[in-house]
C-alpha cells in the first residue's frame, strides 16, 4: 500500500510502501479519500510535538474522510499507530469515526475539522457559553458553532468578505477589520 511516511527522527516524510494495516475488534478499516496536513501533522512529522510516540517508522495524518470497509463514509481521527491518514487505507476505532451528510464533500469534511474544533472548544467552555457573554473566536465555523449558544456577541476576524455575507441568523455577529 502506498503512504507518506517518516522512517528516522528528523528526516522529511517520503511517499512509498507501507504494510497493509489489518483492523481488530472495534476497529474499522478505511479507504482514505482525503486527509488535512494541519500543524499537528507537520509536528508530529518531524518529532517535535510533546504527543510524538518517537516510534518509527509511521504513516503521517491525524485525521481524514474515507469510507470503511462496509461502505460507509466516514470522517474519522487518531489512526492506529503506526498508521496514519495519509496512505491508502488505514485502521481506526470505530468510536472516531463520524458518519459524513451526502452534500459534504470529502476534501472540505478533511479541511474543516481542525478549524471547527478550534472554534468549538473556547465556545463551548462554561465561561463562554452563556447568552449575556460575548464570544470570541479566530476561525469562521464559530458563526455556526456560536448561534446554537445563543451568544450575544460572536465575533470572529475576517479578510474579504462584506459584512452583508455574514448570513442571516448571525447577524447579531460583528465582522473586525484588518489593520
Amino acid at each position: 500500500m502506498k503512504a507518506v511516511i517518516v522512517s528516522r527522527h528528523g528526516e522529511r516524510p517520503v511517499y512509498g510502501d507501507f504494510s497493509e494495516p489489518q483492523p481488530a475488534a472495534g476497529e474499522s478499516r478505511i479507504a482514505v479519500s482525503a486527509a488535512a496536513i494541519s500543524q499537528l501533522v507537520k509536528s508530529w512529522a518531524s518529532g517535535r510535538h510533546y504527543s510524538s510516540s518517537g516510534e518509527f517508522p509511521f504513516v503521517v495524518g491525524v485525521d481524514g474522510v474515507g469510507r470503511t470497509d462496509d461502505g460507509r463514509r466516514v470522517y474519522f481521527v487518531l489512526p492506529k499507530a503506526p498508521n496514519g491518514s495519509m496512505a491508502e487505507r488505514t485502521v481506526v476505532s470505530s468510536a472516531q469515526c463520524i458518519a459524513l451528510p451526502d452534500d459534504l464533500d470529502d476534501v472540505t469534511a478533511a479541511a474543516i475539522a481542525n478549524p471547527g474544533m478550534s472554534s468549538w472548544s473556547p465556545i463551548r467552555s462554561a465561561q463562554h457559553c452563556r447568552p449575556a457573554k460575548p464570544c470570541w473566536s479566530t476561525a469562521r465555523p464559530a458563526l455556526r458553532v456560536a448561534s446554537p449558544c445563543r451568544s450575544q456577541n460572536i465575533s470572529a476576524p475576517g479578510r474579504s468578505s462584506p459584512p452583508a455575507a455574514i448570513p442571516k441568523p448571525w447577524k447579531r455577529c460583528r465582522r473586525l477589520e484588518p489593520m
